[in-house]
């Protein structure tokens, strides 16, 4: 079917794009001859330490992408820190520099875009992970990080050096809402001054 709208002209996050990712990487394995379902044990979570991992699988046997993987605090300092160095892990390339330099980025739609409403939105997006280039939380500009359900954050920040996991399950919205209560704090504490 066609496209409704020209690309990077409207944005809306969407679960099912990055289902749709978990599809295309699961091609991806089963060409290399390789096991989907310990794939990114073998590839990533064993090489890098993150031994408590659980990524869980939808109905078709597709990571969510989305969700759905568990882990400890630490399991995701690691995963902050494999994107701090410029997805290295002693000396191996896991992540290409232009997935982790995508991460990064703000994605075009965000400055070049029609979509009012994104355009004037504080909450930004680059490949895969949420950025706070608008300074949408009380962390460093250049923060960019993975957010989840109940108000899980992982954020990386190179020009301050910094990982931050918030590891939390709150049971209303408007408290899931208020992780900013918390960066408010943490970044003074820390000796990081991210203006007002």
């Amino acid at each position: 079917s066609p496209s409704i709208n020209a690309p990077n002209e409207k944005w809306r996050y969407s679960n099912c794009d990055m289902q749709s990712l978990g599809y295309i990487l699961r091609n991806m394995v089963n060409k290399l001859g390789e096991d989907y379902l310990s794939w990114p044990y073998e590839e990533l979570y064993n090489k890098i330490g993150m031994s408590g991992m659980v990524s869980e699988v939808d109905t078709y046997g597709n990571f969510h992408l989305t969700g759905y993987d568990y882990g400890t605090a630490r399991d995701w300092a690691r995963y902050g820190l494999l994107y701090l160095n410029d997805g290295v892990w002693n000396g191996e390339r896991l992540l290409s520099k232009e997935f982790v330099k995508a991460a990064q980025t703000l994605a075009p739609v965000f400055t070049n875009g029609k979509d009012e409403w994104r355009m004037k939105s504080k909450s930004t997006y680059g490949a895969t992970h949420w950025l706070n280039a608008r300074s949408q939380f009380t962390l460093p500009k250049d923060a960019f990080m993975a957010r989840g359900y109940s108000g899980n954050f992982a954020i990386m920040s190179e020009s301050e050096d910094l990982v931050v996991i918030l590891l939390r399950f709150t049971g209303n919205t408007a408290e899931r809402a208020d992780a900013d209560a918390v960066f408010k704090h943490l970044m003074p504490g820390l000796g990081i001054n991210v203006g007002e």
